[in-house]
């Protein structure tokens, strides 16, 4: 008789709200559309499905490295042909390449001075006495071992580039301790076949391609 009047004294709403302390009746929004559905495959076929894919890949790639590497090769000799064909001399200069020189007026004993292809290049017409002493220079005594009947075309003449092999000085002709070519910048003596015998420079003074188109005229350069 007491439990009932004790129930009766307690109000409704506390009732009511004890009988939901378990949340058993509340309805909750469904949160499906939020969660992230993964779309990996699974069982024993995955490991070689996914070492076929990226295989495939691979190729894929190989194959666009490859086309490429094929199209920046391709671009790159087109403008290196470009390039050359553009700096490449044209007839007028290649005219210039090569230089006919009468020597008729060059008496024994001398030397002339002439250009070709902006060098300076001596002509020298030998003496019988200069010829002679040339020839039996001992090679073994050379720097830059060279016999004089290896520079010349004919014996009577003698036809160097005017540069000091050295620095690249001009040297004067009919000069030095060798009755040939000496370069006051640093003392180079050569002999009278162009070689290098006392001084700093390496080399004998070069001899460009030449030959006689006659018996006075010299053609330098080729053809």
């Amino acid at each position: 008789m007491l439990s009932r009047q004790i129930l009766r004294a307690i109000p409704k709403n506390m009732v009511a709200s004890s009988s939901r302390a378990a949340h058993t009746d509340k309805e909750f929004a469904g949160l499906d559309y939020y969660r992230i559905k993964s779309e990996t495959p699974s069982g024993p076929g995955f490991m070689a499905e996914e070492r076929e894919r990226k295989e495939d890949i691979l190729q894929q790639t190989y194959m666009l490295s490859a086309t490429l590497a094929s199209v920046t090769a391709w671009s790159g000799a087109n403008y290196v042909w470009g390039l050359v064909s553009t700096i490449a001399p044209t007839k007028s200069v290649l005219a210039l390449a090569s230089v006919e020189i009468d020597v008729s007026n060059i008496p024994e004993g001398k030397t002339s001075l002439f250009k070709w292809r902006g060098k300076p290049v001596f002509i020298k017409h030998r003496s019988a006495e200069d010829v002679e002493r040339e020839g039996s220079v001992n090679l073994g005594e050379l720097r830059d071992p060279e016999a004089d009947a290896d520079r010349v075309k004919d014996p009577s003449w003698l036809v160097v580039v005017g540069i000091c092999t050295h620095l690249g000085c001009v040297p004067i002709a009919n000069a030095g301790n060798f009755q040939g070519y000496f370069c006051p910048c640093h003392g180079s003596h050569y002999d009278g076949s162009g070689r290098i015998r006392q001084g700093p420079a390496p080399l004998n003074l070069e001899v460009p391609p030449h030959k006689f188109v006659s018996d006075d005229v010299i053609l330098i350069g080729e053809d």
